[in-house]
């Protein structure tokens, strides 16, 4: 059989969690495939990837230039993105690609898609779907046009299919983001700087400062919460355009349990030593660090957002899940009942959700969208 070349697109500026879907994506595709696999790197948000037999074909390389936060880095970014149209037509043809994969800013590659001679556009929705009527317009007059749809969920993928009128074909594939390195990284010594906040039981978030996150809520709720203030500490990884909300609400509340660490490339020593992390999302699709988490066996409080946390997530079978709609009193109440729970019954919790994980190995990534690419 002839190797096919497959080319990533997935233009972004800040710390997102597709970044690593992609990579594990193209890896996948390169360690079990004859395929000749590559990434665009438009902004430079590729820079310094190295991995045997995956090219890399630079665009731009302005990201260090760029604010990662707000309004400015969404207008640089789609403003770079379409400016590339001309390099991304040529870069295609001229390479005689067989299948762009676009995980991010998809409109570009499809308002490029009638000059591609014989590229087809596979589309994979990171997450979860939010139509206005702008946005429901450029789906039916672009996202029609692509080959195939990948969707994180179940829930995404209705959504999806009533969205576009034309017969598109639409498949639910997970993300491969469970690797050994994940494993690695976790047994790796935490740093002397942040083993004081471990002095008490530790609750961990990881994701963007951001509204979808939902972590200034979380915050207010369990900052009232007298088992939490007595017992534990919050360590919260990650930045966004939410920060300076976040600190000025902790210094006013001289609440000095609840700890900022920022953006982490390794967190998974930290999610280890601590006994659970919480994710009050008001959307996921499909949560990467909830994933992440279930492979490293740490208890997990989730919010019942959609979509593909109440999916793959079932109240005190391999979780506890708390209601959105009355997120004060049921987080307080879920993380009342977690701090009840022996240790057999967290090691239950625990063992369930680790089988989530299972499904999104490199190896069923490749398995399920071989199926599409032959």
């Amino acid at each position: 059989m002839k190797k096919k070349k497959i080319i990533f697109w997935a233009p972004f500026l800040s710390n997102v969690g597709t970044k690593l879907a992609v990579i594990n994506s193209a890896l996948s595709l390169s360690k079990y495939s004859k395929n000749k696999i590559y990434i665009f790197n438009v902004l430079g948000e590729f820079n310094g990837l190295k991995i045997k037999n995956i090219k890399i074909i630079n665009i731009f390389n302005v990201e260090k230039f760029l604010p990662k936060t707000k309004i400015f880095s969404k207008f640089f970014l789609y403003f770079l993105s379409f400016i590339s149209i001309p390099i991304l037509i040529y870069k295609i043809n001229s390479y005689k690609f067989n299948h762009i994969v676009s995980n991010l800013v998809s409109i570009v590659p499809l308002i490029c898609s009638p000059f591609f001679k014989k590229t087809k556009i596979i589309l994979s929705i990171q997450g979860y779907p939010r139509f206005n009527w702008i946005r429901s317009l450029l789906w039916q007059l672009f996202y029609s046009k692509a080959n195939l749809i990948i969707t994180m969920s179940d829930l995404t993928k209705k959504i999806i299919s009533n969205k576009i009128k034309k017969k598109v074909k639409i498949v639910k594939i997970n993300n491969p983001i469970i690797t050994n390195t994940i494993r690695k990284y976790s047994q790796v010594k935490i740093d002397k700087k942040y083993k004081k906040f471990f002095n008490k039981k530790v609750v961990i978030c990881v994701g963007r400062l951001t509204r979808q996150k939902n972590f200034f809520t979380l915050i207010q709720s369990l900052s009232k919460n007298k088992i939490f203030n007595k017992q534990y500490n919050l360590l919260l990884l990650g930045e966004g355009e939410d920060r300076a909300k976040i600190e000025n609400y902790i210094l006013n509340n001289n609440l000095k349990n609840i700890i900022l660490l920022g953006y982490k490339k390794n967190p998974f020593n930290l999610i280890r030593k601590s006994q659970v992390l919480i994710s009050p999302s008001l959307w996921e699709d499909p949560g990467h660090s909830l994933i992440e988490t279930t492979f490293l066996k740490v208890p997990i409080i989730t919010s019942n957002c959609p979509s593909a946390p109440n999916e793959l997530f079932k109240n005190k079978i391999n979780c506890l899940k708390f209601d959105l709609k009355n997120f004060n009193q049921d987080l307080n109440k879920k993380f009342n009942l977690f701090n009840k729970l022996t240790d057999v019954k967290k090691r239950k919790l625990t063992q369930n959700a680790y089988k989530i994980s299972k499904n999104f190995t490199l190896k069923k990534f490749y398995s399920d969208i071989n199926l599409f690419i032959k």
